[in-house]
């Protein structure tokens, strides 16, 4: 299944160091757009769902989704 995330947003998620797998593997879970990481929540909650993500990366992505 392929994601949802808008083009812009595809390019700042791999701008914050994830791979092209780690921003498809999000769109399956059902993570599908900036909105989705609020209720994610958490930099922990981010690496359960992709534990061999960078914890540097987790925070640059949530750092940018979250307001």
């Amino acid at each position: 299944m392929a994601t949802e995330f808008s083009l812009l947003e595809r390019t700042i998620l791999k701008a914050k160091g994830l791979t092209e797998e780690q921003v498809s593997a999000l769109g399956e879970m059902g993570v599908q757009a900036r909105t989705d990481f609020e209720q994610i929540g958490t930099v922990l909650t981010l690496l359960e769902l992709l534990p061999d993500l960078d914890p540097a990366v987790a925070a640059r992505v949530l750092e940018w989704a979250l307001p």
